[in-house]
């Protein structure tokens, strides 16, 4: 038996996963979550954010995280154990992580950017935003937060960003830009 496709969804974060097993008709009775804000703490069985100790419970989609206040801007680290119809305990499942982007409008200090309708016309065609930029320090890793009226593709040194092809108006994904993180040699 063991734990895999670890899913991390919404902002304050719903846990998925799924158990595997080879015997026909298991399944789970208890589960047991770690998070952390270094992978190295789970790889030691601690957690600095959440333990949730055994949780007698067959749940394992969007289960809420239930720990420690989330701070913004920060990756969060977490694995998951579950029980069996016997009671016997698999091991952790590997190391899956989200990350928060900005939890209050204060936090805010960028500006958007774009351009002013013209007074009584219609929509205008999608504008092609861009801008340069020069990192002067080694980047180890960078967020970049977006989103659009409509939809939006973005770019970064000529790449496409994420995975999702035009995400709907309002969407910042995981597999957007916005939750992970972007590592470029070229930046």
């Amino acid at each position: 038996m063991r734990v895999s496709e670890l899913k991390t969804e919404y902002i304050a974060p719903r846990l998925s996963w799924m158990m595997e097993s080879e015997e026909d008709g298991q399944y789970q009775t208890a589960y047991q979550i770690l998070a952390a804000t270094r992978p190295e703490l789970l790889n030691e069985q601690s957690s600095d954010v959440w333990n949730s100790g055994k949780v007698l419970s067959g749940e394992s989609v969007h289960v809420v995280y239930e720990g420690a206040p989330l701070e913004p801007r920060r990756v969060y680290y977490w694995k998951v154990r579950v029980w069996d119809k016997h009671g016997s305990a698999s091991g952790w499942s590997g190391t899956a992580r989200w990350s928060t982007g900005f939890l209050t409008q204060e936090e805010w200090k960028a500006r958007w950017i774009g351009r002013a309708r013209p007074e009584g016309m219609p929509l205008l065609p999608s504008p092609y935003l861009r801008t340069a930029f020069r990192v002067e320090k080694p980047v180890r890793q960078a967020f970049l937060y977006a989103t659009a009226l409509g939809v939006y593709e973005l770019h970064l040194n000529g790449e496409r960003v994420g995975e999702d092809y035009l995400p709907p108006a309002g969407r910042i994904t995981a597999s957007g830009c916005s939750t992970r993180p972007m590592r470029s040699p070229r930046i």
